[in-house]
């Protein structure tokens, strides 16, 4: 839709019309009406098993810290994250099914198996044997599930059968996050993802992974080099192998990794820019974007969301306006290397709707510039103190103390423009 049609009927029916008409009348200056809300940003889908990566203080995307994985790769800080919350509701569980020593039997039995692996100490568990015992509680669950929906197994009562069926799918759900960051998981599930996938999709795989390994090596301000060596290795062995399924689904789980955490900064880069415009020249936008949604929730952005809190709270050596324009830029002038991840399978489709979102919102962006406001105070309108709040930052009289991202309009910052947009699948 040209301009200046947008502006015309952003706040719909019958004003729309009539501005329109008034318009084509000369009656009317477009210049009038503001641009429509901005665009919501994509939710990001959490990349699941692969790579352990962060922002470092360099501003580079590179390993996680030796210390937070153990020397069999299982991720220590995710890990010691999921166990206090899983071991409590493996407890709601097995209170759901005290008493019941009746019905349903094979579910008693395969839940009290599986408390007693993953009621010991982290260091104590065998993952291999979780996994398995993971996989009997969700058939066993399945199981009851279709007796009680035949009508059988319904000794317990309504109210007793939801508290189990709630206990027993939360239990289920955090098992997969837990048993996904074991080096474990990752190896178990690779034929499970992959036994339906076929030769084409794993040539695409290879070819897409080696595309976007190929496109980092002069990019080493942005990804640190052990990083893209990783990616370039696991590709050339993609779909090799005595198990080609496994060796491919690698290299697509790496590939995942550092795509969405490339994809995920420069959306905040993006989202940055209408934040500046509420809040001005030197509006606490670092705090403003820990607030926002999909960056407050959504699993996709976690790297990014950690190192925004640790820009917020112990500022690194690269300043926020160069790791933003860094992947904003990337993603802008390499719509094919994503065109072709998203090409994989159904799985990378998020990739095109965030990409093209980017894309979409790239024109006119702030340039953002790190400023100190440690000690002092910012004033903003409304919205800023909305954000204050919704982030757990006091405020007071509209003022707010941070270290945070500020903004200079000066328009030599301007982000690259787009290009033409993804093209669809054939």
């Amino acid at each position: 839709m040209s301009a200046p049609l947008p502006r015309l009927i952003a706040g719909g029916q019958p004003d729309a019309t009539r501005r329109v008409l008034a318009w084509l009348r000369g009656e009317l200056d477009p210049a009038e009406y503001p641009p429509p809300p901005p665009e919501a940003p994509p939710d990001i889908p959490s990349p699941g098993r692969g790579l352990h990566l962060e922002i470092g203080a360099d501003g580079r995307i590179g390993f996680a810290p030796p210390e937070a994985l153990d020397a069999d790769g299982n991720d220590l800080r995710r890990l010691r994250s999921l166990h206090p919350e899983l071991q409590a509701e493996v407890k709601r569980l097995t209170a759901a099914l005290r008493g019941n020593n009746d019905e349903p039997a094979a579910l008693q039995g395969a839940a009290a198996d599986y408390a007693a692996m993953v009621g010991r100490d982290l260091a104590a568990i065998d993952f291999d044997v979780l996994y398995a015992r993971g996989v009997r509680l969700r058939v066993a669950a399945e199981t009851w599930q279709a007796a009680v929906a035949a009508g059988q197994e319904l000794a317990l009562s309504t109210r007793a059968r939801t508290a189990l069926y709630t206990a027993l799918y939360t239990v289920l759900a955090l098992h997969g996050g837990f048993i996904g960051a074991t080096r474990t998981g990752i190896e178990q599930r690779a034929d499970e993802e992959f036994e339906t996938s076929t030769q084409e999709q794993r040539a695409q795989a290879r070819k897409a992974t080696t595309a976007l390994a190929d496109a980092l090596k002069g990019e080493q301000e942005l990804v640190r080099p052990e990083v893209v060596a990783e990616i370039a290795a696991s590709a050339a062995a993609g779909d090799k192998g005595s198990n080609p399924a496994r060796s491919s689904l690698i290299a697509s789980a790496q590939a995942r990794h550092v795509a969405t955490t490339i994809v995920s900064v420069a959306v905040v880069a993006a989202m940055a820019e209408p934040l500046t415009r509420s809040m001005g020249a030197t509006g606490t936008v670092l705090v403003a974007l820990l607030a926002q949604e999909p960056i407050k929730s959504s699993k996709g952005y976690a790297i990014v969301k950690e190192w925004l809190t640790r820009q917020h709270d112990h500022p690194g050596n690269a300043d926020a306006t160069s790791v933003l324009r860094r992947a904003h830029g990337f993603v802008l002038r390499q719509p094919g290397v994503f065109e072709g991840l998203a090409a994989i399978d159904q799985s990378w489709a998020w990739l095109r709707r965030s990409v093209e979102w980017i894309r979409r919102n790239a024109g006119g962006a702030a340039r953002i510039t790190t400023a100190s406001l440690s000690g002092g105070t910012t004033d903003g309108p409304d919205i800023v103190s909305a954000a204050f709040v919704a982030s757990g930052v006091a405020v007071s009289g509209g003022r707010a103390s941070a270290n945070a991202v500020a903004v200079d309009r000066n328009t030599d910052g301007d982000l690259p423009e787009a290009s033409q947009p993804l093209r669809p699948p054939t």
